[in-house]
């Protein structure tokens, strides 16, 4: 218990020692930064010292007071010193402040002095403190800024300007350059004028000039005339003795020094009066258009086209009802009251498009050859037209007398329709002029439309079948016609026929067809006939039948056995059934009340028996 004790009461007194233990410390409000700096000090010594002494790093400055504050106004490294006092204990601790070279702003501009607008070059002279200068600001007086190093400035109104240039650096330090009325603008003068005539046809001639301007007395003028002379009064007069095109000036130069020019180019026109026009493409009956060419507008002007026929306006169309060579004669009168005549040889011509063809009507594609009968005709344009379908194509030659291959085309329609070709021909002349002959329907590719047919397609041994044709539309000659029976046998008829009877003598079957022959072999048909196209004739047999009852009621069956016959004879019962077993039965009211007729038909190739079995 006593050893406890004595440990306790060495712990309070190593804690009584610790807190009365003196500790010198203190913060910094800025420990760098630009001069000049002001800093605040602030004491956080522990141990509650009795008294401060600050050496501020600054010599002669020093404080007593535990929280100072100090003004650093130079670049620099500063060493700031605390001591603390409590009895007979002292403690100390140093810090750095460190205070930044400010950059020295400087610059200059060029020119100074100039007339509205004038760009002013402004250039950074600055010196840099402890780093990089790289932020400008630039107030140039005129209500503008800019923002780069250099910049070039466009001054645009009169006026004394002041200049200032901020520059800042990476440590954020800043110097500001100021200098009052250091850009001089002046204002410039108006200036315009006018001429008395600017177009002439002869020499000399004399013109007036007038200037405009808002320039005050003391002003200077000076004009340039083109052709090397000039003058210095603000209203002038000028002759010219050579012809040309001549650009005019005129300045004014105020009191300032500041100069203003109007300029009007190639103004002044002085020129001989010269009339012209362009020799038209003229031909026969169609509008020919002249119109006065002329280096100078003309005021007033007179045709004389040489077919009785005059003019007063400068473009005109007329039509001449000849064909042949005309003087035409114009004559025009400038606004200087120059004349020019001009004499030309007009010649109307016209061509005329005109042509045959050595086959209009075909019954197959084929060339057509063509001849050209167009007269005054230098070259010759044809088209040709037809319809493929729900289009039209066209074939294009630019031939004198072409050959051109009508094709085949879908539009025969089996037979009953052709294809119509439409052919223009368009002619033009050296001259120029042109005519175009359209014949429509021009060339028909066409076949006959013929239809063949038969009274019978089947029948008994020996068969007499009637052969007809009709021809719906016709529009080539025949040269024959032939139909083939397919059985071994064929029949040339007489044109002026159109119906033909034949016996089949034999079983079998038969695909006859009409051949037509035409001069123009290409124009030969085969024809067959319409479905089923084929011809059968059976043989008759011998064939009987039977049925087990003669009274039924209706809706009831009887029984039917047919015999005899072909293997591929086909047996067929009325009112129904088939079949050489068959159900026969009575699913309508007989038409003869009490009793119905049983009948049995025997088919072989074609060839249809009937007989009457027995009446129920």
């Amino acid at each position: 218990m006593k050893k406890l004790s004595v440990f306790l009461i060495l712990i309070v007194v190593k804690i009584a020692l610790a807190q009365a233990q003196l500790n010198a410390n203190f913060t910094i409000s800025k420990d760098k930064g630009c001069a000049p700096l002001a800093v605040q000090f602030s004491n956080t010594t522990t141990g509650n010292p009795d008294s401060c002494f600050w050496q501020l790093g600054i010599t002669g400055n020093t404080s007593s007071i535990c929280n100072p504050g100090a003004i650093y106004p130079t670049p620099g490294i500063y060493f700031v010193t605390l001591t603390v006092f409590k009895g007979g204990q002292t403690s100390s601790v140093t810090k750095q402040i460190r205070v930044f070279k400010n950059p020295i702003a400087s610059f200059s501009g060029l020119p100074r002095n100039g007339c509205v607008p004038t760009n002013v070059q402004f250039t950074d002279l600055s010196t840099q403190g402890d780093t990089t200068i790289n932020n400008w600001f630039w107030a140039t007086g005129d209500g503008n800024t800019e923002i780069i190093k250099n910049p070039l400035h466009p001054y645009t109104f009169g006026g004394n300007f002041g200049v200032a240039l901020i520059v800042k650096d990476i440590n954020g330090c800043t110097n500001t350059s100021t200098k009052n009325n250091y850009i001089n603008i002046f204002d410039t003068s108006t200036i315009s004028f006018t001429i008395s005539q600017n177009i002439f046809c002869g020499v000399p001639a004399t013109v007036n000039f007038n200037a405009s301007s808002n320039a005050p007395n003391g002003s200077t003028y000076m004009w340039y005339f083109g052709d090397g002379d000039s003058s210095a009064t603000k209203n002038t007069s000028h002759t010219y003795t050579q012809y040309g095109n001549y650009t005019v000036s005129v300045s004014v130069t105020n009191p300032n020094g500041c100069t203003t020019t109007a300029r009007k180019d190639t103004v002044i026109r002085i020129q001989p009066f010269a009339i012209d026009f362009a020799l038209p493409t003229a031909c026969l009956n169609k509008p020919i258009r002249f119109k006065a060419l002329s280096n100078l507008l003309p005021v007033s002007v007179k045709w004389d086209f040489g077919n009785g026929v005059f003019s007063i306006s400068s473009d005109t169309s007329i039509r001449y009802a000849d064909t042949g060579f005309y003087t035409v004669k114009l004559i025009a009168r400038s606004q200087n009251n120059c004349f020019d005549t001009i004499i030309k040889t007009v010649h109307v011509t016209q061509t005329k498009a005109d042509f045959t063809v050595d086959k209009q009507k075909s019954c197959s594609p084929f060339t057509a050859n063509f001849t050209n009968l167009s007269s005054n005709a230098d070259s010759s344009k044809w088209l040709i037209i037809y319809k493929t379908g729900s289009r039209f194509d066209t074939i294009v030659s630019t031939s004198q007398n072409p050959a051109v291959f009508l094709p085949a085309v879908s539009a025969f329609n089996g037979g009953t329709g052709g294809v119509y070709y439409d052919v223009i021909l368009i002619t033009t002349n050296a001259g120029g002029c042109k005519d175009t002959l359209i014949k429509r329907k021009y060339i028909y590719i066409v076949q006959d439309d013929v239809k063949f047919l038969v009274d019978k397609f089947e029948g008994c041994q020996p068969l007499t079948v009637k052969f007809t044709y009709q021809v719906l539309s016709r529009n080539f000659p025949y040269s024959q016609i032939i139909i083939h029976y397919d059985d071994g046998t064929q029949e040339i008829l007489d044109t002026s026929k159109t119906t033909q009877t034949h016996v089949y003598a034999n079983v079998g079957t038969y695909q006859p067809y009409l051949e037509i022959r035409y001069p123009d072999s290409l124009c030969n048909q085969i024809l067959f006939l319409p479905p089923p196209s084929k011809i059968k004739v059976g043989p008759r047999v011998d064939f009987f039948g039977s049925i087990n009852d003669n009274e039924v009621c209706v809706g009831d069956c009887i029984s039917g056995i047919a015999t005899g016959g072909l293997p591929n004879t086909v047996f067929t019962w009325t009112p129904s059934g088939s079949g050489i077993n068959a159900n026969i039965c009575f699913n309508v009211r007989p038409t003869e009340p009490g009793t119905m007729l049983v009948k049995l038909q025997a088919y072989t190739n074609g060839c249809r028996q009937d007989t009457i079995i027995d009446t129920v």
